[in-house]
């Protein structure tokens, strides 16, 4: 199914959209979307410039599509094989919406999805640069993080480090975009948060179902290598830390008291409870239960931020 008889063969322009969309993740990049805008309303707290709107919304999606695509075209070879003894997957993956891997399965040739990637990043940089030199810098650095996460995926199980490092670093390219001048304690907490988010609500967990190909591929996860125990408490120990971050900001930006209460309850659902939960009972439907909460998780912190933030008719000012 992945020969390239079928990619040039059977390609129309509706199923290579199709494709290059999959080839993105286009949900889960939508969703990551939020990083970015939170790095910019919590630098800014105050209603963007319409220019800094639409830059930013072309600059963000777009960024976000060629990072998830990168991934994917870095590790096609070994999703190829993957692909050749995989199990089928139980419930429902964020991950897998449109087409999962369609380089690996033959809809995309390689030369088309670098294209993509090329195209995407191009139109990152430009946008970016022209709301600030500095954004466009957090977005490459951003972008070789995901190249070198990509590079260890048989060497370590810590990359989970770098990638945690990595979405962090792109949540603030929203923040120069509108900003030049760091508040650290507001900056640090914002990143701690998003990093510990990445790791403990998307990236461990996302191992979970594929480690009988992982191991057989020689893919070194935390699962893979430490076992579901180990793992599940490094997961529970990130959501925290995520709980606990968002927390921080809250206080440290000073925000009407329904944003806190806002990031208590999301929080909790998205994080806590499904993480407990995977603790308890470390299975592929807990993981996948978490992985699917958890990556809602910052677009519901950005709907609440957004209503404390414009909507004073309902939040009047503490």
């Amino acid at each position: 199914m992945h020969s390239s008889t079928f990619v040039s063969s059977t390609r129309t322009p509706l199923l290579t959209w199709k494709a290059l969309l999959g080839l993105s993740r286009t949900v889960q990049a939508s969703l990551s979307m939020a990083q970015p805008i939170l790095g910019a309303l919590v630098a800014l707290l105050a209603v963007p410039t319409w220019r800094q709107v639409i830059l930013g919304f072309i600059a963000v999606w777009a960024g976000n599509h060629a990072a998830f695509a990168t991934n994917d075209l870095l590790d096609y070879q070994i999703d190829r094989r993957r692909f050749e003894q995989q199990r089928a997957l139980r419930g429902f993956d964020i991950d897998a919406t449109i087409v999962r891997h369609p380089i690996a399965q033959g809809y995309l040739s390689p030369r088309l999805a670098l294209g993509w990637v090329l195209v995407l990043s191009a139109v990152t940089l430009v946008c970016a640069t022209l709301l600030s030199p500095m954004a466009a810098l957090t977005f490459v650095v951003a972008m070789l993080l995901e190249v070198t996460y990509c590079k260890l995926l048989t060497v370590t199980p810590w990359k989970f480090l770098i990638t945690g490092v990595m979405v962090a670093t792109g949540g603030t390219a929203g923040w120069f975009a509108v900003r030049s001048s760091i508040d650290w304690p507001v900056f640090l907490a914002f990143f701690v948060w998003m990093g510990a988010w990445e790791i403990g609500g998307r990236n461990i967990v996302n191992d979970w179902s594929d480690v009988e190909e992982d191991r057989r591929l020689g893919i070194r996860t935390m699962p893979v290598v430490y076992g579901f125990k180990v793992s599940a408490a490094l997961i529970v120990f990130f959501l925290v830390l995520t709980f606990a971050s968002s927390l921080a900001l809250a206080s440290v930006l000073v925000l009407h008291r329904s944003f806190l209460i806002a990031a208590v309850v999301i929080g909790a659902y998205a994080l806590l409870l499904p993480g407990l939960r995977l603790l308890r009972d470390p299975q592929p439907e807990r993981a996948l239960e978490l992985f699917n909460r958890a990556s809602f998780y910052p677009a519901a912190m950005l709907a609440a931020l957004l209503g404390v933030l414009y909507l004073p008719a309902l939040f009047s000012a503490p």
